[in-house]
């Protein structure tokens, strides 16, 4: 029985041209593309990912990557359809949160911590509460997880979507030139209010 195990073995190291044949490695996956935003990664050290807000570009986070001055591996994102990035298929923000999670776990980062902005930070809460134990915390920035509530705390569910929608219908139909002088007149307003001094009353009043 030997003998035969000796011959087959011959026989198959002739037909390999006189040596043993080479294992063949499995193909790799491809690596994981999101389509939902682009990633800029600078620094080393523990993940920490950044979501800008709506119509935000992830520059908007330059200071703030700076301050930490290489600390941190730091991921920023910029959403799709905005700053130049093409837009994506709906729904647009289940495909943001779930492609978050994937390239979580396709680049193996250790509990990042993710910091977010308006949407960026509603985004985060959403992540909160659906993989908690993926992360290590959250930031949320100005980010609320019930945008309606804001206007009237009292709006429900169905309200908050028929809302969602009317602003949805609003913004496709509005030019980008005319979005875009929308959006540099709201910031214009936030920067004078953030400007604008503060009047202490007086222990009297």
């Amino acid at each position: 029985m030997q003998r035969v195990k000796q011959l087959a073995l011959a026989v198959l190291v002739a037909a390999c041209g006189g040596s043993a044949p080479a294992l063949v490695s499995p193909p790799l996956p491809p690596p994981f593309v999101p389509t939902a935003f682009a990633v800029k990664v600078s620094g080393a050290g523990r993940p920490v990912i950044f979501i800008p807000g709506l119509a935000s570009p992830g520059s908007v986070w330059d200071g703030t990557v700076a301050h930490l001055a290489g600390t941190k591996q730091v991921h920023v994102l910029t959403l799709a359809g905005f700053a130049g990035q093409p837009p994506i298929k709906p729904p647009f923000l289940l495909t943001v949160h779930d492609q978050i999670v994937q390239y979580i776990h396709a680049n193996h980062l250790d509990h990042p911590i993710i910091v977010g902005h308006s949407l960026g930070g509603m985004m985060a809460l959403w992540l909160a509460e659906t993989n908690s134990g993926d992360l290590g915390g959250v930031v949320d920035v100005e980010g609320l997880p019930f945008f309606p509530a804001v206007a009237d705390s009292k709006v429900t569910e169905a309200q908050g979507a028929a809302f969602g929608q009317q602003m949805h219908d609003k913004l496709v139909k509005t030019p980008p030139v005319q979005f875009a002088a929308t959006v540099k007149q709201f910031l214009a307003s936030m920067r004078s209010q953030i400007s604008r001094p503060t009047r202490r009353r007086s222990p009297s009043s």
